[in-house]
C-alpha cells in the first residue's frame, strides 16, 4: 500500500479481519492494492482443552460422578479433528458474519474460492 505495507501480511491478513466487519470500502482497498482473497487466517486453539476439562472434573468426582456425561465427552473427543487450529477465510467471514451482499460479489470478482471449510462444522461456502 501507499507506505510499503504488505496487504498479505500477518497471521490474520487485513481482508480476513476486514470482512468480519462489513466493511466494503476496506475490503476494495485491500483487493484494489492486491491483496490475495484466498490468503487464510489460521488461528492457533486448543479445540479439545473445554471438553478435556469438563471430562476431568466429571471424572474427579469418583462414584458420584455421571459415567454417561463422562462417556459422552469421550465420544465428542473422538470425533474431534486432530488439528490444533482453526482456518478463516475472508469470503468465510462474510458468509459467517454478515449479509453484505457487495462484499461477497467483490471477493468473487478477485478470485475468492468457495471449496474451503468452515471452521465450525465443515462444509464449504455454497453448501
Amino acid at each position: 500500500m501507499g507506505k510499503g505495507a504488505n496487504a498479505n501480511g500477518g497471521d490474520y491478513p487485513a481482508l480476513v479481519n476486514a470482512s468480519t466487519f462489513y466493511s466494503i470500502d476496506v475490503i476494495r482497498l485491500l483487493l484494489n492494492a492486491g491483496a490475495n482473497p484466498n490468503h487464510a487466517a489460521e488461528v492457533k486453539v486448543d479445540l479439545a482443552g473445554p471438553i478435556r476439562k469438563l471430562m476431568d472434573e466429571e471424572k474427579a468426582k469418583g462414584k458420584k460422578g455421571n459415567k454417561y456425561m463422562v462417556k459422552a465427552y469421550e465420544d465428542q473427543l473422538a470425533k474431534m479433528p486432530a488439528g490444533n487450529s482453526m482456518t478463516f477465510t475472508a469470503l468465510g467471514n462474510v458468509l459467517t458474519n454478515t449479509n453484505c451482499e457487495e462484499c461477497v460479489e467483490l471477493l468473487l470478482n478477485a478470485g475468492a474460492k468457495t471449496d474451503f471449510k468452515s471452521p465450525i462444522g465443515g462444509g464449504n461456502a455454497v453448501q
